[in-house]
């Protein structure tokens, strides 16, 4: 196929990113380059998330949420098929909340240009088409030049997308979706609507699936691979499933105690060959009857106890069958590479590479040559010569200076094809700053998400109160972003510093900026006018959160409070001041871990009324409040965790209307999600009635204390105080997302969410 090459001029390149990262001192580039490359640190984020999600043991609070989302999108999709039969342009009038208590208009402002991570991808050669899954967990369809991407469930999120497949049945064109959470999903109009495979309720209750293949042949069988629960035996067991009508139905067709680290499954794309199954030291291969036939017991002249967390991959080109076969060394803690040219029989060791991939499909092997392998961690490796040697392909942050050709760091995932026309390969490199392609096996990429590919995973989001067309926002992976002039539509933002940063705080509403990254704490000053009066101080101790919470200071604003750990498990607020080109650090002399109870600061707050009486929150439950600007504080009794429930404290809101009414919100599976305070935190009593059981990240409340929203694991929702009673606030616009950061423009009457997926919505 002659590739259709759509450049977006460079100019693009100085209006949507900074060059201030590269003006920063070289220590803390430095520090950044350390940081980003460090394999430990993605797994320290998703420990934060987890650890947020507190929840009694021998729940899972992954069956909860995506229960609560199916029953929310069977809901709209219902309302939406009865009311567009009455009027067909329903979705362009005001969504109706709580019987019309409420009412509004959800409106998308982006990032439209600071896309964020994908997954895997898929190519329809036929339609010129990418079919691309966001972590947001949604299907994105667009161009191979990288123009018209749309969203396709928008409404209906998919968790944690292992693959995105397009069968041709026909003129019909079905997507399959898998999501890691055990679930299969399937649409024949687009994503109009979605249907859900049967045969997978023993994997729903528990359990994840580590890989999914689509065989082509005749029946495109699908296989996936995964864990679940022998709820007879009460023990992990490694399973496979198969589908033999393009992912309708599922059965069982192999149980194992070996665990799946230990298992993995591969087949060619192209030719009507095997399924080939690793299972140990053992390789089988699985025919269309799902007959599974043993080939040998695989010699790598190396101790299968010394081995890890095995990955299978391939080559069939010409018919030569090639095996390729990826293991973590416990040892040494580097990557092996082995290959067999003789369908398994015997095996080289070839190579090794010294990182663990990013994810499951971060691997991958040409489809027309077997010596050209891929491998992703932070930064993508190729190999030419069979895995023997590996060629990094860029620096992470090379990106930043060429964000049209070099690839933005982290690699969820690699995907190969053949192009039809060139018979030469064809692949698709996803990343956390959105999908690249490449027709000479990496040597070069082309950035495919530099407009339109709306998937900015937001954490906070900040807008200046004197000036509501300048917007700021703290992301994961793609750094503190800013935009200086809401044009009113979807909104192009200018990353000023690369990194994930979060609690965007301001006491002079958007002029001095302050913000937390995994490490330090940095201020901006002038942020409404330039990006290049920054400070930052490092944080001194490791015992705390890995975005550690960060309030600003009321009275001064090149002033903020941060919970940043302390001296031998020391839980201290540290008060920061910058000065000059430093900052001063000086901790308050309160422990709140004084008792070893193993608590961590999780929240801090400040009254609007008093600056003296000040408000903290641990991630096992335990609120305290100060009246004398922190020096002494006092706990609210009968409120702790873990014994009594477990609410993981995450946002407090002290009332702007009451000086005695504060607002606190957090975990909410085993247990209320927000409660309210009427005696300034001596006693709290839980206002969860039509909330449901999940994760509230933040809640704002209206200045008459008549509305409190919410920004939730499972969407947003709004607290009527006259009816006593919670409602969400989807309608049948809103995205189906992890909303994390809620904020209130009372001059415009207007909510804007932060979501960790499809970005900035106003309602």
């Amino acid at each position: 196929m002659k590739l259709k090459i759509f450049i977006i001029v460079s100019f693009l390149t100085s209006i949507l990113f900074s060059s201030e990262i590269f003006s920063q001192s070289q220590t803390q580039i430095n520090f950044l380059q350390q940081r980003d490359a460090d394999e430990n640190f993605k797994k320290l984020r998703e420990a934060w998330i987890e650890q947020m999600h507190l929840i009694e043991p021998g729940v899972n609070r992954k069956i909860i949420d995506n229960e609560t989302r199916k029953i929310k999108a069977e809901l709209r999709q219902n309302n939406l098929k009865s009311l567009f039969k009455e009027n067909p342009k329903i979705l362009e009038d005001d969504e109706i909340i709580a019987g019309g208590l409420l009412k509004g208009k959800w409106i998308e402002r982006g990032s439209n240009n600071c896309a964020g991570r994908i997954h895997t991808a898929d190519i329809d050669f036929d339609r010129n088409l990418i079919y691309a899954a966001s972590a947001g967990g949604n299907i994105w369809r667009g161009t191979i030049d990288g123009t018209d991407w749309q969203c396709l469930n928008n409404s209906f999120k998919i968790s944690n997308i292992r693959m995105v497949k397009i069968i041709k049945k026909g003129s019909i064109n079905r997507i399959i979706a898998v999501g890691n959470s055990s679930h299969v999903y399937y649409s024949e109009n687009e994503g109009i609507t979605w249907e859900e495979s049967t045969g997978l309720d023993n994997f729903h209750k528990w359990g994840s699936i580590k890989r999914a293949i689509l065989v082509s042949n005749i029946s495109n069988e699908i296989y996936l691979l995964g864990n679940e629960w022998d709820y007879d035996n009460w023990k992990n067991v490694s399973t496979i499933y198969k589908s033999n009508d393009d992912g309708e139905n599922f059965q069982n067709i192999y149980n194992s105690e070996v665990d799946v680290d230990f298992c993995d499954i591969w087949a060619d794309k192209y030719t009507n060959g095997k399924v080939y199954f690793i299972h140990r030291d053992t390789l089988s291969s699985i025919d269309i009857n799902s007959v599974i036939d043993k080939i040998g017991l695989i010699d790598l002249q190396q101790n299968f106890d010394l081995l890890n967390r095995i990955y299978l991959k391939g080559n069939c080109y010409n018919n030569n069958k090639h095996l390729v076969l990826f293991a973590l060394d416990r040892m040494s803690y580097n990557y092996l590479v082995f290959r067999s040219t003789d369908e398994g029989k015997n095996w080289e060791y070839r190579g090794k590479l010294g990182f663990q991939p990013f994810e499951h499909n971060s691997m991958a092997v040409s489809v027309t040559n077997p010596n050209v392998m891929f491998f992703g961690g932070v930064e993508l490796y190729s190999s030419f010569d069979g895995g023997v040697t590996w060629k990094k392909r860029n620096n992470w942050w090379d990106y930043y200076g060429s964000i049209d050709d070099e690839l933005h760091a982290d690699i969820p995932g690699v995907d190969v094809f053949k192009d039809p026309l060139a018979e030469a390969d064809f692949t698709l490199v996803s990343t956390d700053g959105g999908l690249y392609i490449s027709a000479d096996n990496t040597i070069s990429v082309l950035n495919q998400s530099l407009l339109g590919l709306n998937i900015s995973q937001y954490y906070s989001t900040f807008t200046n109160k004197n000036d509501y067309t300048k917007v700021y926002a703290g992301s994961q992976d793609q750094g503190l972003q800013r935009c200086l002039l809401d044009s009113g539509k979807l909104l192009s933002f200018e990353q000023i510093i690369s990194g994930d940063y979060g609690h965007l705080s301001s006491s002079d509403d958007g002029k001095t900026l302050w913000s937390v990254y995994p490490g330090f704490a940095h201020v901006y000053l002038d942020f409404d006018k330039t990006n290049t009066k920054r400070y930052s101080w490092d944080f001194e101790y490791n015992n705390h959160l890995w975005i550690p919470p960060l309030i600003e200071d009321p009275i001064q604003p090149l002033s903020a409070y941060i919970a940043a750990g302390g001296l031998d498990n020391g839980q201290y607020i540290w008060h920061l001041k910058c000065y000059g080109q430093n900052i001063s650090a000086v901790y308050l002399n309160y422990n709140f871990n004084s008792d070893n109870s193993n608590s961590t600061l999780s929240a801090l707050a400040i009254s609007p009324f008093e600056n003296k009486y000040f408000y903290a929150m641990t991630d096992n439950g335990r609120f305290f409040y100060s009246d004398n600007s922190g020096f002494d504080w006092s706990e609210t009794e009968q409120f702790k965790g873990p014994d009594a429930h477990y609410f993981y404290g995450s946002n407090i809101v002290p009332s702007a209307k009451s000086p005695d009414k504060i607002y606190i919100a957090g975990s909410g599976y085993s247990n209320p999600g927000v409660y309210i305070s009427y005696n300034n935190g001596q006693s709290f009593i839980p206002i969860d009635s039509g909330l449901p059981n999940t994760m509230i990240y933040e809640i704002a409340v209206t200045p008459d204390d008549k509305y409190i929203f919410a920004a939730t694991e499972v969407g947003p929702y709004v607290y009527i105080v006259s009816q006593n009673s919670w409602y969400d606030m989807s309608g049948l616009n809103a995205p189906d997302q992890t909303y994390w950061s809620v904020e209130y423009l009372p001059d415009i009457q207007t909510v804007r969410f932060g979501t960790y997926g499809r970005g900035i919505w106003d309602f």
